[in-house]
């Protein structure tokens, strides 16, 4: 269930910059305690960023205390970008997703359907 969480923030950061996959360029801060990046991953399938081009970078650093994940994305070619913030209480939800549904499309699914998965700002 941690990777459509990237996927969503992903297309939703292509949306309102209205970019095209491979214009933008991603900085992934994981929560403390948050078992792995996946997130991160649907954000590089969603937006086309890599860690091969230098446009996908997992901070070495964790996210503020609270949150299960802080990302930045902005475009390539410069100007304001989003910071997408999910908080830590979707932990326990996802997990949920993750013991009891085992369809990978339906698990797809049920994330993709959470509501208030994510605060938006803009950034400069």
């Amino acid at each position: 269930s941690f990777l459509p969480v990237g996927i969503r923030i992903g297309e939703d950061a292509l949306h309102r910059l209205n970019a095209k996959p491979r214009e933008l360029s991603v900085v992934f801060y994981q929560g403390e305690g948050v078992p792995c990046p996946c997130p991160a991953d649907g954000v590089m399938l969603a937006t086309g960023a890599s860690p091969g081009q230098g446009t996908l970078q997992v901070a070495a650093e964790k996210s503020p205390p609270g949150t299960f994940a802080v990302v930045l994305i902005r475009p390539r070619k410069r100007g304001e970008g989003l910071k997408y913030t999910v908080p830590i209480s979707f932990m326990p939800k996802l997990g949920q997703i993750n013991s009891t549904i085992h369809d990978p499309l339906a698990r797809y699914n049920a994330v993709m359907a959470l509501p208030d998965l994510f605060t938006v700002e803009r950034v400069k």
